[in-house]
């Protein structure tokens, strides 16, 4: 890549290459990352009038832009319809709301089972101990995986939605060894930990999925 010339007009662009290359950042990811960032001041200030460069932190399009990236990791920077629309037609085979309901609900069943009320939880051990044995778990190791295996959100929901139910698995072992002790103190701790990162990465796809498409020209 050849380096382009240094723009006039905008010193504070110019002004950050010197600190980017002491930390050793290439002219050319230093590049991009300030187009990146100018592109986005002035989108904001053109679709967001009210939004000042003070107020930049607020712009609606950087909020998303941000969005997108903790879901898609690097290749989400801009607003991406095609990332987009891979990620809604994906998440077409689940029920969002319904598998965030379901597990939120596990915790319930788990203590129901160690209050011995065993027909009540109506817990399977051999669907407890799997991570892709429930419809949110079907749906992970199926179409989610094929379409969005690679973007950090959905890798970040497959780990914590397997240690959800490694964990589970592992109350019901303490509970089958007589530690029925232990066993509360971790659906209280580790348990209900895994339950709210699972329960984060599922809003987090539904906020991805229900974001606007942007307009033509505006994505990139």
């Amino acid at each position: 890549m050849s380096r382009p010339p240094m723009p006039r007009g905008r010193p504070g662009r110019c002004a950050s290459w010197p600190r980017a290359a002491s930390v050793g950042m290439s002219f050319e990811g230093w590049w991009a990352g300030a187009t990146r960032t100018e592109s986005l001041k002035a989108r904001c200030s053109q679709y967001h009038p009210g939004y000042s460069k003070a107020r930049l932190d607020a712009c609606p399009w950087r909020q998303t832009m941000a969005l997108f990236r903790r879901f898609f990791g690097a290749v989400g920077a801009v607003h991406d319809n095609q990332l987009q629309a891979e990620a809604a037609d994906a998440a077409q085979g689940l029920d969002i709301d319904a598998a965030v309901v379901a597990h939120q609900q596990w915790k319930q069943h788990l203590l129901a089972h160690l209050a011995g009320h065993h027909s009540e939880a109506g817990l399977e051990v051999e669907d407890i101990c799997r991570d892709d044995r429930c419809d949110l778990g079907r749906w992970i190791h199926g179409q989610a995986r094929a379409r969005l295996g690679t973007f950090p959100g959905f890798t970040a929901l497959l780990s914590h939605h397997r240690m959800f139910h490694h964990v589970a698995c592992n109350v019901l072992a303490l509970e089958q060894a007589g530690k029925r002790g232990d066993a509360r103190r971790m659906v209280a701790d580790q348990f209900e930990a895994y339950s709210d990162r699972v329960t984060e990465d599922l809003r987090l796809l539904q906020q991805v999925v229900n974001q606007p498409r942007s307009e033509p020209g505006r994505s990139n």
